[in-house]
C-alpha cells in the first residue's frame, strides 16, 4: 500500500473520526472511518459469511409487500430472496439508511420492515428509529409517526440540533407565509432548520414581539 509521507495515511483515503454503525449479522456495534460508511456492513468476515449463508432462514419470514413470490423479510429487517435462495446485502445510502435493490428498484430497509411487521392503525406516513440508529431495522425499534413527531424525536436524541435563534427577516417570512397558508408549521420548521414549536411561537407573537 502507498503511504502519504506527509500525513502517514493511506493515499486517497481520508482520515477522520470513526463512526459507529451496526453489524447487519450479529447486531453488534463497531467503528469504521467515514469513507467506509456506505460499504461496511459487518464487524467480521465470520458475520458476513453467516449473513450470506444459503441455508434456509430460521424464524418467521413475511413476504415483502407487492413482491410476495420474490422476497421475504424477517424481524431484524433482513431480506431473503426466494429466487436466489439467500440473504441479500443492502447498502448504506447517503442519508445513512439501509437500502435494497429489489426487482430493479431501490427500497429503504426500515420501510420494508415496518410495512411487514409494525402495525400502523393511524396511517402515519413516516417511520422513526427509537434508538436513533438508522441501520437498526429490528421491528421493535421502529414506530410509525407523523413528520413533526419524527423531527421532535430527532431533536431529543441529538440527531438534529435545533436552531432556536431566527433572524428578523425569517420571522417576517414565517408570519407572511403561514398567514396565507402557503406552508405548515412542519414545512417551515424543516425549511429553516428549527423545531416546530419555534415556528408556532414566532408566528403567534409569543417571541419576537418587537416585530
Amino acid at each position: 500500500m502507498r503511504i502519504n509521507p506527509e500525513t502517514g495515511n493511506l493515499r486517497g483515503r481520508p482520515n477522520g473520526a470513526h463512526v459507529e454503525i451496526k453489524c447487519a449479522s450479529c447486531n453488534g456495534h463497531f467503528s469504521v472511518q467515514p469513507y467506509r460508511i456506505r460499504t461496511a456492513r459487518f464487524c467480521s468476515l465470520r458475520c458476513k459469511k453467516r449473513y450470506r449463508s444459503s441455508d434456509k432462514p430460521e424464524g418467521i419470514i413475511r413476504p415483502v409487500k407487492g413482491m410476495i413470490n420474490d422476497y421475504g423479510i424477517d424481524k431484524t429487517g433482513r431480506i431473503w430472496s426466494f429466487k436466489s435462495n439467500r440473504w441479500l446485502l443492502g447498502v448504506i445510502n447517503t442519508q445513512g439508511y439501509v437500502q435494497f435493490e429489489l426487482n430493479g428498484k431501490s427500497y429503504l430497509g426500515h420501510r420494508l420492515t415496518a410495512k411487514a411487521w409494525v402495525k400502523n392503525p393511524k396511517n402515519y406516513p413516516e417511520i422513526n428509529h427509537k434508538d436513533g440508529h438508522k441501520t437498526n431495522n429490528y421491528y421493535m425499534n421502529l414506530e410509525w409517526c407523523t413528520s413533526s413527531q419524527n423531527q421532535k424525536h430527532a431533536c431529543q436524541m441529538g440527531l438534529q440540533k435545533p436552531r432556536y435563534k431566527l433572524s428578523d427577516a425569517e420571522v417576517s417570512y414565517i408570519r407572511k407565509t403561514y398567514e396565507f397558508r402557503k406552508n405548515t408549521y412542519e414545512m417551515l420548521a424543516k425549511e429553516l432548520g428549527v423545531c416546530k414549536d419555534t415556528i408556532r411561537r414566532a408566528y403567534k407573537g409569543e417571541t419576537w414581539k418587537n416585530l
